[in-house]
Formats: structure tokens, sequence, C-alpha cells
């Protein structure tokens, strides 16, 4: 015991006489050490915070677990509930349909996307304007952070005059803004600078543009306890087996919306 005391006493020396002569190298490795340790828990903090917020965020707008469509082909609206009835782990599912299009407005030219969706649609939360208003045709609810950003000054009340992409026939329509829908998670998906998005009825937007019975998109909410992953491939299976066709979607590793796989 007295030997191992005695040797590090000796080796405790040794490095002080060691720190003494390179004071300047020994300060500086203490610095960086530090500031490694801090800096590493500040990140771990930020990480937490971030995944937090990431979670208030898509949990406030309902963003679904699982989004997927036909390749270059639309789905019968009927297969929601077929997916319903012979997938196990799904909580509800949410068809969509898009308008895409352009229009004039305050003498500048917007991009426009219009989303059909079923009136009793999660991701509405309708800010002005009476949700009534979605079931009428040729109606539309403006996505008011675009609004904000391109300070169009749109007005309840105001008519658009949109004119349909050349695959969706080129006809034009005007829509009557019937109200305000606070939909972030939708800007991030633009293509252009500047987009408008709306929010119609499914429906109507079904019959705008001539595709009654069809859908776009499918927005799949899936049951607590079980894998996402799981559940998108036994979907796209069934999908591919029954209708022939190729899909493809991605799904969301938690309600913060990081894409894990696209398919």
């Amino acid at each position: 015991m007295g030997v191992i005391f005695l040797l590090l006493k000796l080796l405790f020396k040794d490095v002080l006489r060691h720190i003494k002569r390179t004071k300047l190298r020994s300060v500086v490795i203490i610095i960086v050490l530090a500031l490694g340790v801090g800096m590493s828990t500040i990140i771990d903090n930020l990480d937490a915070s971030l995944q937090a917020t990431l979670e208030e965020y898509y949990t406030r707008y309902n963003m679904p677990d699982i989004v997927l469509w036909g390749n270059n082909t639309y789905l019968d609206e009927n297969i929601t509930q077929e997916i319903m009835d012979n997938i196990d782990g799904i909580k509800y599912i949410e068809p969509m349909v898009y308008l895409y299009g352009w229009t004039f407005l305050n003498n500048n030219t917007y991009q426009v996307r219009i989303i059909g969706v079923p009136l009793n649609s999660s991701l509405l939360n309708i800010s002005k304007g009476n949700i009534k208003d979605l079931h009428s045709n040729n109606s539309v609810f403006i996505e008011e952070n675009t609004d904000e950003k391109y300070d169009t000054n749109l007005q309840i009340g105001d008519e658009l005059e949109i004119f349909f992409s050349t695959n969706q026939g080129g006809k034009a329509a005007n829509l009557t803004v019937k109200g305000f829908v606070d939909a972030p998670w939708a800007v991030p998906y633009q293509q252009y600078p500047e987009v408008i998005f709306g929010f119609m009825g499914i429906k109507a937007l079904q019959q705008l543009l001539n595709l009654t019975g069809k859908i776009m998109y499918v927005q799949i909410y899936v049951k607590s306890g079980y894998n996402t992953t799981e559940v998108f491939e036994r979907v796209k299976t069934y999908i591919e087996l029954h209708y022939n066709i190729t899909v493809e979607g991605y799904v969301h590793s938690t309600k913060g919306g990081i894409f894990v796989k696209r398919w």
C-alpha cells in the first residue's frame, strides 16, 4: 500500500513539474476541454429544445404520419375506406386534391396552389370566416401567412381569377375569398418565389377539376403504438396489389416532420 502511495505521489509531482514547464500549453488545453464540455451541453440542450418546438408545432397543426400518392395517376376516392377496413393501426385518413395554376393580382403574377380537403379536415385552422362557406362552390380560404408574406391585401369578398395549369385543363375560374386559414406548414412546400395557397372543400374542387370520384393524395394518421413505416408498407402493398398502380410517398419519424423514408 505504501509503495502505491509513493508511486502516486511521484507521479503527481511529475505532472506538476510538467505543467510548470509548459504553462501556456496546459492552460490552452484546459480551456479547450472546458469549452468542449460546455459546447456539448449547449448542443444537447438546443437539440432537445428544437425537438420540443417541432413536436409542439406539428401537434398544433396536426400533421399526418404518412402521405402517399399514385405515380402519375389519380386514386379512386373509395380507396380511403378500403384502407381503413383492411389495414390495422390507422386512426383516420384524409384525401386531398390540388389545383395548380396562376393569377394576376395588384399588377403581379402569382403561382397558385389550391388544396381540396374534407370539410371536417383536421388541417383546417380557420382564423377568419365561417367554415360553412367551405361547402360553397367557387369559395376559397386563403392561407394567411402567404397573404402577409406577399402583402397581397386580400379581403373576404375579393375575387381571384385562377388560370389552371395546362395539365389540369388550362381553363380559368373565378374564386371568391370567404376566409383565411392558419396553415404555415403549406408554405415550405412551395416551388416558386411567390405562391398563394388556398383551401377549398374537396367535393367543390373535384367538380371544378372534373375529377369527381378521384383524389391525388392520401394523408394517414397512425394509431399510437403502431410503427409508421410498417403501416405505410402495408398500405402501399395493398394499393399496388388491388389497383395495379405504383405508389409513392413518405413517412414521418415524429410529428416533427422528419422524413425517414421516401418511396
